[in-house]
């Protein structure tokens, strides 16, 4: 069944359910993250998310611990954490961004996300225990060009990557601080953080998304020449 709802005149840039799909988060194009839940019959705003100081370009919603990060113009990714019927931020520390970061998700294990910017840098972020703060591992062999989406291997360890520059790359997504032990994948051995595993280029044009199968031993893309 399809339902159509409009929020206004404002184009959607990004949206994020949340687990039992009763709440949606939505950027508009503008600096805030609103959420909206549906309450006889209407979909009606109930949070406004605002700390980024410029328009919103991706949002995830992690299904089981409820945080939500999300990524802006501002070169800041913030993850949200919901205590005391409010929505709390933290900021991610990238520290070698310096443009637009324009897509960010969860990991299946919700213990890590990446992001990817218009800088060509792509970050695995997680949680330093210690000093309590979200930090950025970039990695080194980065595309040449604006990275335009990203997508987690089930094993939650590798993660690839596509850019505007035809490419699409399979990285190594292993974190030490979090993840036990590296995992034997299908795509080659796991080992540091960042570590280019595969590249393939798509015949003429930026990619558009990508995703893993459910098995994680295939990938599909759709490029602009498609």
């Amino acid at each position: 069944m399809t339902e159509v709802h409009s929020f206004g005149n404002l184009p959607v840039i990004a949206h994020s359910w949340n687990k039992d799909r009763t709440q949606i988060a939505v950027s508009l194009g503008k600096n805030d993250v609103r959420i909206y839940q549906k309450k006889d019959g209407k979909w009606r705003l109930i949070h406004t998310l605002s700390e980024h100081l410029s328009r919103v370009l991706a949002i995830d919603w992690a299904p089981q611990s409820n945080r939500i990060v999300s990524a802006s113009a501002d070169y800041n990714a913030y993850v949200w954490s919901f205590e005391n019927n409010a929505w709390k931020q933290q900021m991610v520390e990238l520290q070698r961004t310096s443009r637009a970061v324009c897509c960010a998700k969860w990991s299946p294990d919700e213990n890590k996300f990446a992001i990817g910017s218009s800088d060509k840098n792509v970050g695995i972020c997680y949680y330093e225990t210690e000093q309590r703060f979200w930090a950025a591992e970039m990695i080194k062999k980065k595309p040449k060009l604006t990275v335009t989406c990203i997508a987690w291997h089930p094993n939650n360890q590798l993660l690839a990557a596509g850019s505007c520059d035809y490419r699409v790359r399979i990285y190594s997504a292993f974190v030490k601080a979090v993840d036990r032990e590296p995992q034997v994948s299908s795509w080659g051995k796991i080992t540091n953080t960042g570590e280019l595993l595969h590249e393939f280029q798509s015949e003429s044009g930026w990619i558009h998304d990508l995703a893993f199968s459910l098995s994680g031993d295939s990938l599909a893309w759709v490029s602009h020449n498609s």
